[in-house]
């Protein structure tokens, strides 16, 4: 209904659907008590996205720092005495507390007046002067420089001074320590909210299904947006922490992952702000790492599985690289094996089997011991040239010897006589058996042979990737120019070598 309507009659049917009975409604008949299905939450995301664009002109309204008609920059943005005395109160080890915070309006870190920690800490034993002056304000990029906010960051930054104070401080400290300032922050950290939320697009998304249950179960008092302000403020402090980062040049990076931990706390659709709280205590910088490690794995695999131009490669690179596993398969027979000698659906003795340099014979002695080779006679000579199968498995008489039906192999010789092996390990055979359907030109392979050509194969792909340093590469590859319309004038060889002749 609210994608039908347009003007005057949209925004009043907005309003509407943000009391918070209507509000109270949805989460406890549908959210709370159902299963939905894809269509449903695409639906609920989409008048989420109505529901937050009543913050869209307040998002886009610009205030001047320095405009003292609406609020006071002092009361936000600290001095070098007020940090100097709050380095005596302020606690960073507080926010370690929030794991169980509840998500009333009085605080989100309960704190015992004798846990006390300075910030001196910090500043490795330097002046907090010193500090500030190192850090290099006035050299500090454009990007950072700061004159207005948007009227929401400044509701934002009201909220979160007015019910946690504690965290506020905290806040005010390590913007005035670490820079740029709490007003470059929370403006950063306000936009990128309103990304995530896709707060201020002209449509929603028609294929997304990020719908929030906090925005249909919160009140007037603690609206989702600023209380996922005010934990998103506090998160910066301990990301920061993890992150071990104290200079303006690392500000970028700390914000980046900020992002991330937002997006993947979001992703769990926190029920309440008790569990919002939970969730990004448990999204540290490490589980970061390893989620963007997981992505590139993915985005990996998904390159080589789609793009035309790696599949192409990856043909190519596997024909060559074929040719070691072959010679690996080959080098395995010359180094020759023991094995337990089969005679008469019984083992007793060992044999040790060995093929020829010149790959045409196989040569199989007879051992006292499988440890000792030294003492070998030779008990047969078979040509490869006569082998005309080679059964594995279920397929060989003796398979009823054997552990495991996967161990058994047996080669037999002009369709007559049989010899049989029983190898240590599955993999040990499958060597064997790959390298007998080489020699006798048989295109049969083990599973293992095309596992391990992958793996080189794809060694290779990420070995080209890296060489390509990040450049992105075309689904499909660029289309080829077409010829030219007229061929270029040549001059004529004889006129050439006349005029050379000067």
């Amino acid at each position: 209904m609210i994608r039908l309507c347009k003007g005057e009659k949209k925004l009043q049917l907005i309003k509407e659907m943000n009391y918070k009975q209507n509000r109270d409604s949805i989460y406890k008949y549908i959210i709370e008590n159902s299963n939905l299905d894809q269509k449903m939450e695409h639906e609920l995301y989409v008048l989420q996205t109505y529901l937050l664009s009543l913050y869209r002109e307040a998002l886009e309204t610009d205030i001047n720092l320095n405009d003292n008609n609406l609020f006071n920059r002092e009361d936000f943005e600290l001095s070098a005495d007020d940090v100097k005395r709050l380095t005596i109160l302020m606690d960073f080890g507080e926010a370690d507390r929030c794991l169980y915070a509840a998500h009333s309006t009085e605080s989100i870190l309960p704190i015992s007046p004798t846990e006390r920690v300075s910030i001196a800490s910090i500043v490795s034993g330097k002046s907090f002067s010193s500090s500030y002056r190192s850090s290099g304000r006035s050299n500090m990029d454009q990007e950072f420089q700061c004159g207005t906010i948007s009227y929401l960051t400044l509701e934002a930054l009201r909220h979160y001074q007015k019910n946690f104070s504690k965290t506020f401080h905290q806040s005010q400290v390590e913007e005035k320590v670490y820079e740029p300032g709490i007003f470059v922050t929370s403006e950063r950290i306000m936009k990128m909210v309103a990304k995530l939320l896709h707060i201020g697009v002209d449509s929603p998304d028609p294929k997304s299904t990020m719908y929030q249950p906090i925005v249909f179960n919160c009140s007037s008092k603690a609206p989702f947006l600023l209380e996922l302000f005010s934990r998103s403020m506090w998160l910066l402090s301990r990301t920061r922490r993890e992150m071990k980062v104290s200079t303006i040049t690392d500000y970028p990076k700390v914000m980046q992952v900020l992002e991330k931990q937002l997006q993947m706390v979001l992703s769990r659709r926190p029920k309440d702000f008790e569990r919002l709280t939970a969730y990004m205590t448990e999204i540290t910088f490490e589980e970061v790492l390893a989620k963007w490690q997981e992505e590139k794995d993915q985005e990996f695999v998904d390159l080589q599985n789609n793009n035309a131009s790696i599949i192409e490669l990856k043909e190519s690179l596997s024909k060559e690289n074929e040719q070691y596993v072959i010679h690996q398969r080959i080098n395995v027979l010359k180094v020759g094996q023991v094995f337990p000698k089969v005679t008469e659906k019984k083992t007793g003795k060992y044999i040790f089997v060995q093929l020829s340099r010149n790959e045409k014979e196989l040569f199989i002695f007879d051992i006292k011991n499988s440890k000792y080779t030294e003492q070998m006679s030779l008990q047969d000579k078979i040509s490869i040239g006569d082998i005309t199968h080679i059964a594995t498995g279920l397929n060989c008489k003796h398979v009823r010897l054997c552990k495991s039906p996967y161990l058994a192999f047996s080669l037999i010789i002009n369709s007559e006589k049989y010899v049989n092996f029983i190898a240590d390990d599955e993999k040990m055979a499958c060597y064997w058996t790959d390298a007998f359907h080489i020699l006798t030109n048989t295109p049969r392979r083990s599973t293992y042979y095309q596992e391990e050509l992958d793996t080189i194969v794809e060694m290779d792909v990420r070995l080209k990737l890296l060489e390509l340093q990040n450049v992105v590469i075309p689904k499909v590859p660029p289309p080829v120019p077409p010829p030219p319309i007229e061929k270029p004038s040549v001059t004529p060889r004889t006129k050439i070598l006349s005029n050379n002749r000067y």
